[in-house]
């Protein structure tokens, strides 16, 4: 079973350090996942902090559609 395992997306912060909402970095990251047959979200997965949880979740929707 391949497994990825990823970590600290923050998905969703004020500061822009949430990478993967960028679809040209993202882009790879789905390419990894595809030939996965389970994926480990490892702590951080959305950012917390910078935004009401609401939005947030609009946010992260999209990414985590994709993946």
């Amino acid at each position: 079973m391949r497994t990825i395992v990823v970590s600290d997306l923050h998905v969703g912060s004020a500061r822009h350090t949430d990478l993967v909402r960028r679809p040209e970095l993202r882009a790879p990251l789905l390419e990894l996942v595809r030939g996965a047959d389970r994926l480990v979200v490892l702590g951080d997965g959305v950012e917390l902090r910078d935004r009401p949880k609401r939005d947030i979740a609009e946010l992260a929707a999209p990414v985590y559609r994709d993946l």
